[in-house]
């Protein structure tokens, strides 16, 4: 029996069956959590290895991969990227969504500490730094001709209400400069004053 047949001889099952496909997929277009401007949160965790006078391959053999051959057992860890430069070892593990970034954190410190004893005696004792790395969503440039001090003001003004609204994080303003102030002097008070 093909599709077309059944679906004659079976109408009210189908014209059912499409209705209800209908419903459940406008319920879920209704229900679907909707965001202008989703959050993005990258949480990370980064292993920093000084080693004085040695070069990259060195750093890299004796540093970099016996720390990343121990952390990389580690659940809830998405990703781990290494850069070894001359004298510098950097390890950042990227957490998964959800995981706990200070347990983590303090699991990978445990598993570095065990490595530690590993590590050649120039290097020194590995920094374990956990970070979230928060990017600005949206960016607001201001301009216009008119005095720059204006501009400052309105900028700093238009700061402030922007904090005020809720689920701002963070407000970072670049560009305004500082104030400048001009200072005439009279030379007749000076003389007045006898200030040179």
């Amino acid at each position: 029996m093909h599709i077309a047949e059944f679906s004659v001889k079976n109408s009210v099952l189908v014209n059912l069956l499409m209705v209800s496909i209908l419903v459940v997929g406008i319920m879920s277009a209704i229900m679907l959590p909707l965001e202008l401007f989703p959050s993005i949160k990258l949480e990370l965790v980064s292993v920093t290895t000084v080693f004085p006078g040695a070069s990259a391959e060195d750093v890299e053999k004796l540093v970099s991969i016996p720390i990343e051959d121990e952390i990389n057992d580690i659940s809830g860890i998405k990703v781990i990227r290494s850069t070894s430069s001359e004298g510098l070892s950097t390890i950042i593990a990227e957490i998964e969504a959800g995981e706990d970034t200070q347990k983590l954190a303090q699991d990978i410190r445990s598993e570095v500490a065990k490595v530690q004893d590993k590590l050649p005696e120039d290097a020194e004792e590995p920094i374990t730094e956990e970070f979230d790395a928060n990017f600005p969503l949206i960016s607001v440039a201001i301009a216009g001709n008119v005095p720059k001090e204006t501009l400052r003001s309105f900028s700093l003004s238009f700061e402030d209400q922007i904090k005020l609204v809720s689920g701002v994080d963070n407000v970072v303003t670049s560009g305004l400069g500082d104030p400048v102030f001009w200072v005439y002097v009279d030379p007749e008070k000076l003389r007045q004053y006898e200030i040179t």
